[in-house]
């Protein structure tokens, strides 16, 4: 039986990505009775999403996600559904008593349902300091528990931010060791800033030397390279299509 599960939620992870069985876990991850890690995607090879799942006694899996674009979706997976890939199915879940909503659960394969949830703070909130979440299917009131959702979520979310971020970071570092392990800088530090809001204020990037204010003998190499990444950064964010030229070749004022 739990060989079964552990092909499940296996299955189940990799199917958040894509069709394929192709992705794979780059990192673990766990809180409490949540087991995942980050994930690749099979076509690119590049970071897709961080999950984690725990299965109840009714024998369903409750599974929660956060993508590369900080989108975050829960799933519902059973070893005993049978459902048409593709399909959609209504659902409507609330925690506690707060608002109902109604979503689309989309089924990844025939184990897996997947419902992509609003992009808001409120929302987000409500799973993680709520006590039972309620979905209503076409034929059945599932009840689940979200003990645990408070760390489980914000571990998820700074787990996405991290791999995003290191990507951004790749032109100047390379960094191929497991942000979960206790002996590296842990990026699920508590933030209480918004967590859907981009910013390069992040916890995963050393702050660099103290600013001297002692006079120096101009740029160097590195801070030319810095000056370059961080101007990049500024342009695409902005939209504005642009080309870097070498201080040779520009003109001169």
């Amino acid at each position: 039986m739990k060989h079964t599960t552990t092909v499940l939620l296996v299955t189940c992870m990799l199917a958040l990505a894509s069709q394929s069985a192709l992705a794979k876990k780059i990192s673990s991850l766990r809180t409490g009775n949540w087991k995942g890690g980050a994930y690749t995607n099979d076509k690119t090879g590049k970071f897709s999403h961080c999950a984690a799942s725990v299965k109840y006694k009714s024998g369903i899996l409750l599974l929660f996600s956060v993508t590369r674009t900080r989108r975050w979706n829960m799933g519902f997976a059973n070893n005993s559904w049978d459902l048409t890939i593709g399909n959609k199915y209504p659902v409507e879940y609330r925690v506690d008593n707060g608002r109902i909503f109604r979503g689309t659960a989309y089924a990844k394969n025939r184990n897996l349902a997947q419902v992509f949830l609003p992009t808001s703070d409120r929302l987000f909130s409500q799973f993680r300091y709520g006590r039972l979440l309620k979905v209503q299917a076409a034929n059945k009131l599932m009840r689940f528990s979200l003990k645990g959702t408070s760390k489980l979520l914000t571990k998820l979310l700074r787990c996405a931010n991290y791999y995003v971020q290191r990507e951004r970071n790749n032109p100047f570092e390379s960094d191929n060791s497991n942000p979960f392990t206790p002996k590296k800088r842990n990026p699920f530090e508590t933030n209480k800033s918004n967590p859907f809001k981009s910013t390069r204020n992040t916890p995963f990037r050393d702050k660099g030397p103290a600013i001297s204010t002692s006079r120096t003998t101009g740029p160097t190499a590195r801070t030319r390279a810095e000056a370059k990444f961080i101007a990049t950064n500024i342009l695409e964010d902005a939209g504005i299509g642009f080309s870097l030229i070498s201080r040779e070749k520009a003109p001169k004022l």
